[in-house]
């Protein structure tokens, strides 16, 4: 199985976004697509000027991609930092997924401190139902951060569920 992870602050969501993963998803034979909305790209160095309410942006999403069957959404972007995503790869527990990124030197966790030993109480609250909120894998960026971190983590997350995935 071949996944896309497609992250942006989507201000707003618009055809482009919906034809780009439409092309690309049928171009390369792609069978999931992780659409993740973000509250700031932790690529723009600056960030004012006008963000539309993060709840509004979640709804444009589900929205805009609903007819793309392959399209997964898992975020919430009320309160939140705009540098931490959060997405689950359905079908691979989270730390299974983990030691496949770190054999990659890609490092990243299941979830918060306070949410060590079981999954996070914040999936719950949002109604994640557990066997996703169990694959669940959150990430952190910075402005620091690279587009070659990124593209290294697309790339292990790729390999992983090729390799990991219960076919």
């Amino acid at each position: 199985m071949r996944i896309v992870v497609y992250g942006g602050s989507f201000n707003p969501v618009h055809n482009g976004h919906v034809n780009l993963v439409k092309e690309t998803a049928e171009k390369n034979s792609i069978d999931r697509v992780y659409v993740i909305p973000t509250f700031i790209s932790p690529f723009k160095k600056d960030s004012a000027g006008f963000v539309a309410d993060g709840k509004d942006r979640l709804e444009m999403c589900r929205l805009a991609f609903a007819k793309l069957p392959y399209v997964k959404l898992n975020s919430c972007l009320d309160d939140h930092s705009p540098y931490v995503l959060n997405f689950s790869v359905e079908g691979i527990r989270s730390e299974i997924m983990l030691h496949h990124l770190e054999s990659r030197g890609v490092y990243v966790s299941s979830g918060s401190a306070c949410s060590k030993g079981g999954h996070s109480s914040v999936l719950t609250a949002m109604g994640i139902p557990d066997k996703v909120a169990d694959s669940a894998i959150r990430v952190s960026f910075s402005r620091m951060s690279s587009c070659g971190e990124g593209e290294a983590l697309a790339t292990a997350l790729q390999e992983g569920y090729m390799s990991l995935a219960k076919r």
